[in-house]
C-alpha cells in the first residue's frame, strides 16, 4: 500500500477511472466491527479483476479491475467501485453489493476521494 499523492493520482489515471459515480464498501460492519479477514478488500478485487482489466499476453502480474480496486480510507480496508461497472458487467456488480449486503458493511454512494490510499496488486 501506498498514500497516493494528487501529482501520482493524476499519473496512474484513476481521476479518469472514477469521474462518474462511485461506491465505497467499507470493511465495517453495520453494528461497528472491523470486517475479517484482513485482506478481504484484496480478495474481493482479486475476484472481480476480469472487468476491465486488460493485462499483455503471458503477464502473470496480478491487477485489480480498473472498476473495483482496493483502498485503505481512514486506516480501515475498503473497496472502491466506479458505477460503470453496472453498465459493463453486471454480475460483477451485483456480486460486489449482494457481498457487502450479505456481510453486513457499510456502504457509502458517491464517495469522493479524500485519504484516499489505493493498495498494490500482491
Amino acid at each position: 500500500m501506498w498514500p497516493v499523492s494528487d501529482e501520482e493520482w493524476e499519473r496512474l489515471n484513476y481521476p479518469e477511472r472514477f469521474q462518474n459515480t462511485r461506491y465505497l464498501i467499507r470493511g465495517i460492519t453495520q453494528s461497528g466491527t472491523v470486517f475479517r479477514p484482513s485482506d478481504w478488500a484484496e480478495r474481493l478485487c482479486s475476484t472481480l479483476a476480469f472487468c476491465g482489466t486488460k493485462n499483455p499476453p503471458g503477464s502473470n502480474t496480478p491487477k485489480y479491475s480498473r472498476y473495483v480496486v482496493p483502498a485503505l480510507v481512514d486506516n480501515i480496508r475498503c473497496v472502491v467501485i466506479d458505477l460503470k461497472l453496472k453498465d459493463i458487467e453486471p454480475r460483477a456488480w451485483e456480486f460486489a453489493l449482494n457481498f457487502a449486503q450479505d456481510n453486513r458493511l457499510v456502504v457509502e454512494e458517491n464517495y469522493v476521494k479524500p485519504q484516499l490510499r489505493l493498495l498494490e496488486a500482491a
